[in-house]
């Protein structure tokens, strides 16, 4: 009776680890997308991914797979409200200071992934800050959903060049 007492112990710490494919954040569907920007010195690049959860989600930890030769910045969410802009992919400099407020971009509504909650139904765009010259593999969130645990990877691969052909 106490071997089983234990073997239910295991079998719970184990099961309450494991991440789910699927769930309510769609970060793309099938195959892959590449995305190129070109960059200028130690420069800041940012890449958006937009997403719509269809239920009310925590972000546990949003990472890049795979790089060579970029370093992951930050990674951060803003609310896409109304006419608000996402961003594609842009140089950090063209979003900062008063700018993203006459592009529509709500850059200062942005909160660091981790942690972020996102509300279903609400757009949000999924930014990756990137810095170097060479390529990353898909953006892998982790998060929590109606007391499960997903994970969703994107399609996009991106690549920072000193020039994009």
């Amino acid at each position: 009776m106490a071997a089983l007492a234990v073997v239910a112990i295991v079998v719970e710490v184990v099961v309450s680890g494991v991440r789910w494919p699927g769930g309510p954040l769609g970060l793309g569907g099938e195959g892959r997308a590449e995305a190129c920007i070109s960059v200028v010195g130690d420069e800041v690049v940012a890449f958006g991914q937009q997403v719509q959860p269809t239920a009310d989600l925590e972000v546990e930890r949003a990472e890049l797979l795979d790089t060579q030769g970029v370093e992951l910045v930050d990674v951060v969410v803003m609310p896409l409200r109304g006419d608000a802009v996402a961003i594609g992919a842009m140089r950090l400099a063209g979003i900062e200071g008063d700018g993203p407020d006459g592009e529509g971009i709500p850059w200062d509504e942005r909160v660091p992934a981790q942690g972020a909650r996102l509300q279903a139904g609400t757009r949000y765009d999924v930014v990756v800050l990137l810095r170097g010259v060479g390529t990353t593999g898909v953006l892998r969130v982790e998060y929590r959903s109606g007391g499960a645990r997903y994970a969703a990877e994107g399609i996009i691969v991106f690549e920072l060049a000193r020039s994009c052909a």
